[in-house]
């Protein structure tokens, strides 16, 4: 699996479509922020799946995009949704962090991998030859 900017699902082009109504906060989104829309579109089957309330995030930031999202359970098997958010990140080269954020909600941290880690993000065959 390569990386890849190609869409699967409505990310970037829906949030910037409706980013504009968000009262109060900057719009900018930074080329993280655009990448990380298109990722969470992927992972949602569509942006527009997530919580209003969630989508309240700093679109803006250059450094991580953070997100906290209720926990649905996370697995790699019956629903996989575990899987396909790590598949996900390989994919669109990001760096991607699940952490406990209150009871029953978790938060979701994305970094450009090259600056947060001084290099690329590797894609999911040169995870799998590393880890071998």
């Amino acid at each position: 699996m390569e990386k890849t900017t190609e869409r699967m699902y409505s990310g970037l082009d829906w949030l910037e479509k409706n980013l504009p109504h968000r009262k109060g906060r900057d719009n900018i989104i930074s080329p993280l922020g655009r990448k990380v829309a298109d990722l969470l579109g992927d992972l949602f089957y569509g942006i527009y799946h997530i919580n209003k309330e969630a989508m309240n995030v700093d679109w803006s930031n250059e450094r991580w995009i953070q997100i906290t999202l209720p926990d649905h359970g996370w697995s790699t098997f019956d629903f996989a949704n575990l899987t396909r958010f790590v598949l996900l990140c390989h994919q669109h080269g990001i760096r991607g962090t699940i952490e406990a954020a209150a009871y029953r909600y978790i938060r979701f941290i994305f970094h450009d991998a090259e600056k947060a880690c001084g290099r690329p993000h590797p894609t999911i065959e040169e995870a799998i030859a590393h880890n071998q």
